[in-house]
């Protein structure tokens, strides 16, 4: 959990600083801004959103889905240090449990 909070801290400024650079730079043709531009707005709209959603998940969602998986691979490996196979807990927990009647 660690690594992961520092490399976000480390990278996150140089990729944000890549992909506003990006952005802004095709800002002009999405503005429609010089001769002949009107043809190329849908382009620079497209480019720039793909570029803000690619960055949105860099920067959050991939390192939020890595911390789930590690978080789930550490539990397992825990269970394997003791002694426990994970999969009999698995199959243990989905089972429904059957009642006894005496009687």
């Amino acid at each position: 959990m660690e690594a992961i909070v520092d490399a976000s801290a480390v990278r996150f400024r140089p990729i944000l600083m890549t992909s506003l650079s990006t952005i802004l730079g095709v800002a002009p043709i999405a503005l429609a801004i010089g001769a002949g531009a009107e043809s190329r707005v849908s382009m620079g709209i497209a480019v720039i959103g793909g570029l803000v959603y690619a960055s949105l998940l860099t920067l959050y969602v991939i390192p939020a889905v890595y911390t789930f998986f590690s978080s789930k691979s550490a539990s397992v490996s825990n269970l394997e240090a003791a002694g426990i196979d994970p999969v009999s807990v698995t199959t243990r927990s989905t089972q429904p449990e059957t009642e006894t009647h005496q009687g």
